[in-house]
């Protein structure tokens, strides 16, 4: 697929968030930067200094560099709640913005190419920081956004700090507008992967939904023999209050046909945590990527036992992993994923309450039922064409070409 464009654009992805293997932020960039390769465009990813990472990746490629630089960290205790957020704005403003503006500086002295700058970040003082390195360095930049939460209803703002939400979505937007102005319309640009988002974004100006492109990897990567001798081997993935709560329900009472399952969690934390009746596999946070798809491999079902509000409209990459592998996964009603699945009739796998008596029987259900594997089949393949790098590659050409003209 080659680049149309003569000049092609340099592109630079910021991560002053970055805390190491966990989650999918590593495995997702790497996808991206092989994304840009099939376009034959130029790529680097900057992260935090190195003493601000917990755990760097052995394979880590040699155009991430460890350069961003945000200042001492302050404890987050009640008492230092109030100057931590003070600091944590202003060292954005100043130090990140002023180890951004020499990464730019850098790359724009090196040749006259555009320099495409993607940002993916949850704090706005982290994107202001970009946002004002990029206009006090040239205006070959063009910002991209990436975005993954969209404005929660109403009834969601009083719970759990959501008020916040809005507040920080509404800020971003108006700097998107500020840095529009002062530059070009085109040269700022909001993203997001899901549609969901896309829908709810309250600016008037439409966001591009890219693909997930994470997928190649857990196709094709070397898997190991996790298997157990008769059960039905349930992924839960990284632990929260939330998983505990389900699998501590099951455990103490008296659910027909818990004994044919049994359940992987990572959690560093809980390695002491102990269950009466449930066959539970706890694992370190910071698997290998070969570990980490050999326990999907091995896994029957993915579990998503959370409230609605966590995954109203965010996406999941280990559910299109997953899917990917014509794994079935089970989600709450109401969550992105019960979207996905209601898409290609898989209402089954929608579960309304985890603590139901018969949940045991609706996980064996959805485990066994050849009808619901024929209909994963054309989920799967759909999104093989859907996600990917291939697809993420093509739909970053056509961004470009339209804001770049």
């Amino acid at each position: 697929m080659p680049d149309p464009h003569k000049n092609s654009p340099v592109v630079l992805i910021m991560l002053p968030h970055f805390k190491g293997i966990g989650g999918h932020l590593y495995t997702y960039f790497r996808a991206v930067g092989r994304a840009t390769e099939i376009l034959g465009w130029e790529h680097h990813v900057y992260l935090p200094l190195k003493h601000n990472i917990s755990r760097i990746p052995e394979d880590i490629p040699e155009n991430w560099h460890f350069a961003l630089d945000q200042g001492v960290t302050i404890k987050n205790d009640l008492a230092n709640k109030v100057i931590r957020r003070l600091q944590s704005f202003s060292t954005a403003l100043f130090k990140l913005s002023s180890t951004v503006r020499q990464v730019l500086s850098h790359h724009l002295s090196e040749s006259e190419r555009p320099l495409i700058v993607i940002t993916d970040d949850y704090w706005v003082s982290r994107i202001a920081g970009v946002l004002v390195a990029s206009l006090q360095s040239s205006d070959r930049i063009h910002v991209w956004c990436i975005e993954r939460l969209g404005i929660m209803p109403w009834k969601y703002w009083l719970t759990a700090k959501w008020w916040q939400q809005p507040f920080r979505i509404y800020t971003e937007i108006l700097m998107g507008k500020m840095y529009q102005r002062l530059r070009n319309a085109s040269r700022f640009q909001f993203l997001t992967d899901s549609e969901l988002v896309a829908q709810t974004w309250p600016s008037s100006e439409p966001m591009t939904v890219l693909p997930i492109p994470h997928l190649e990897t857990c196709i094709d990567n070397p898997k190991l023999d996790l298997k157990k001798n008769g059960q039905i081997l349930c992924w839960l993935g990284k632990a929260d209050s939330y998983k505990y709560e389900f699998l501590r329900y099951l455990d103490l009472h008296d659910v027909l046909g818990k004994n044919k399952l049994s359940f992987a969690i990572q959690d560093s934390q809980q390695s002491s945590t102990r269950f009466l009746s449930l066959d539970v596999s706890i694992l370190p946070n910071g698997l290998s990527r070969q570990e980490y798809m050999s326990w999907l491999d091995a896994s029957d079902i993915l579990l998503y036992p959370h409230p609605a509000m966590l995954y109203l409209n965010s996406t999941s990459g280990v559910f299109v992993e997953m899917v990917a592998m014509k794994k079935r996964c089970l989600a709450s009603a109401g969550t992105w994923m019960a979207h996905e699945l209601a898409q290609y009739g898989l209402e089954d796998l929608i579960v309304t309450n985890w603590k139901m008596p018969d949940i045991t029987q609706i996980l064996l259900h959805a485990a066994t039922d050849p009808l619901l594997a024929e209909k994963l089949e054309t989920m799967s393949k759909q999104y093989q064409l859907i996600h990917g790098e291939k697809a993420y590659a093509q739909k970053i050409l056509e961004l470009w070409t339209r804001t770049s003209a």
